[in-house]
């Protein structure tokens, strides 16, 4: 499995460690042995949007760049507790600056959570973040709402599907219901295609 890891770290081109955490992960939740170099490979994908989320974080307000930069060197380490923003986000809130309100940068920080518990097969936790989010810019941004609930319906997707939980998989089945709504057929067809 330390072998799969480093190749999988090569070919996508991301840290080792993270992915050996994954591994420990996926392990603990009893995953078969073929299944996990889908899932890995999988993982490693969410590592590499991570980074990109980072990076756009690190050239905002120079407070909110130093956390990126922090939670990406813990991310790098597969120190994914450490890594939680959550007491960031506190930190950064008196901070924020630069044409980004409160509720963006919340949001960016809370994405960044849920893709953390994804990494951890933590997807009802994720589910919640991106809820969490999706409420923060509902005052004036209705296409990252539904992008955020669109985040909660695949971590709900997710926690039905590998874990067997029903009521999540009902779940999610509610909220892509919501999502049409927000994404009328006529204003935008290809969201309401995809949400469809």
């Amino acid at each position: 499995m330390k072998r799969l890891a480093a190749q999988v770290a090569r070919d996508k081109g991301v840290e080792v460690a993270p992915l050996r955490a994954v591994l420990v992960k996926l392990g603990e939740a009893g995953v078969k042995d073929e299944d996990i170099p889908k899932r890995l490979d999988e993982k490693a994908d969410e590592l590499i949007k991570l980074r990109a989320e980072n990076d756009q974080l690190r050239r905002g307000p120079p407070a909110l760049a130093a956390i990126a930069e922090e939670v990406q060197a813990l991310l790098d380490k597969g120190e994914f507790d450490d890594a939680r923003l959550a007491h960031w986000r506190v930190a950064a809130k008196p901070r924020v600056r630069c044409g980004l309100t409160r509720a963006d940068t919340e949001a960016a920080f809370l994405t960044q959570e849920a893709r953390v518990d994804d990494l951890q097969l933590a997807y009802r936790a994720a589910a919640a973040k991106y809820a969490e989010a999706a409420t923060l810019v509902v005052p004036f941004d209705t296409e990252q709402q539904w992008r955020f609930l669109l985040g909660q319906v695949g971590e709900l997707t997710k926690q039905g599907d590998e874990f067997g939980d029903n009521a999540a998989l009902a779940e999610a089945i509610g909220i892509t219901r919501r999502c049409l709504v927000l994404a009328p057929r006529s204003e935008r067809p290809l969201d309401w295609a995809r949400t469809r």
